[in-house]
Parts: C-alpha cells; sequence; structure tokens
C-alpha cells in the first residue's frame, strides 16, 4: 500500500478467506465426530450396566433382569422384586434382537444365577444415522460394543 491510501490488498483479503475457510472445516470436522463419540459413549455405559447387572446377579445369588423400554428410550435394571437403576439414553433405542435378528418380545436381558451367563442378544441403538451395537452373548454373558 502506498502512503496515505487506505483499503486492503488483494493478497490480505485472500488470506483472511483462506484462514476463515480452514477455521470453519476445523470446526465441522470435530462437530461431526461428536455424533459418534455420544453414541460410542451411550454404548459403553450400556454395556456398563449390563456387566454390573451380570455381576450382581452372581453376588447377589439370583437372576437379574434388564427391561429395555424402546418407546422412551431407557432400560431399567432388577433383581427379584427391587428395581437396581432405571437409565434413561440420549440416543435411540431402536430393538433388541437375537443373533439371528429376531426382535425380542419384551425387550430385555437376563443374567442368571449361578454362572452370569444370558441369552444371545443384540441391543441396537442409533443417533443421526450412525448406528451402534451392544452384543450379550450366550452362556458366557461376555458383553461387547460393536
Amino acid at each position: 500500500m502506498r502512503f496515505g491510501e487506505s483499503g486492503f490488498t488483494l493478497v490480505e483479503l485472500a488470506a483472511a478467506v483462506v484462514i476463515i475457510a480452514v477455521i470453519t472445516v476445523t470446526g465441522l470436522v470435530s462437530f461431526s465426530t461428536l455424533t459418534g463419540s455420544r453414541l460410542e459413549a451411550e454404548a459403553r455405559k450400556i454395556s456398563a450396566d449390563l456387566g454390573l447387572a451380570r455381576e450382581r446377579s452372581v453376588a447377589r445369588h439370583t437372576d437379574c433382569v434388564i427391561d429395555f423400554d424402546t418407546a422412551n428410550n431407557g432400560y431399567s435394571i432388577s433383581q427379584g422384586a427391587s428395581n437396581i437403576k432405571r437409565q434413561d439414553l440420549e440416543i435411540d433405542l431402536v430393538s433388541v434382537t437375537d443373533s439371528f435378528g429376531n426382535i425380542i418380545s419384551p425387550p430385555r436381558v437376563t443374567f442368571y444365577f449361578p454362572k452370569g451367563n444370558s441369552q444371545d442378544r443384540l441391543i441396537n441403538l442409533s443417533y443421526k444415522g450412525q448406528t451402534k451395537q451392544v452384543r450379550v452373548f450366550a452362556g458366557t454373558g461376555y458383553l461387547k460394543v460393536q
């Protein structure tokens, strides 16, 4: 620029546009990963609660039941006549199926005393177009987020 003139040169404006574009793209990429993070966190929370139910079944010498409420996106854990925990989810609880894809009605997982084993179940979750499953393996009660 020459002395006494005001304004920006074309190079300065181009540099400003490039900087704004880089900041915008970075923000969009990090925002899109939040969807996957929330879904992963909720799937891990369900897996942890299922593990808790399995442990309680063995430790307390009674079966432990997890009832899923697909209409209200939540679940409750009960043992005998007592309700241990009620959890609402921030994602969509789509369905509970067996390993062949047959929908289980009522949507339920039971851990049996004395070994903490269960039925083969898939808890299907969804959030903003992405999906996850929490799998309960028959016989062992082993849990896996997939």
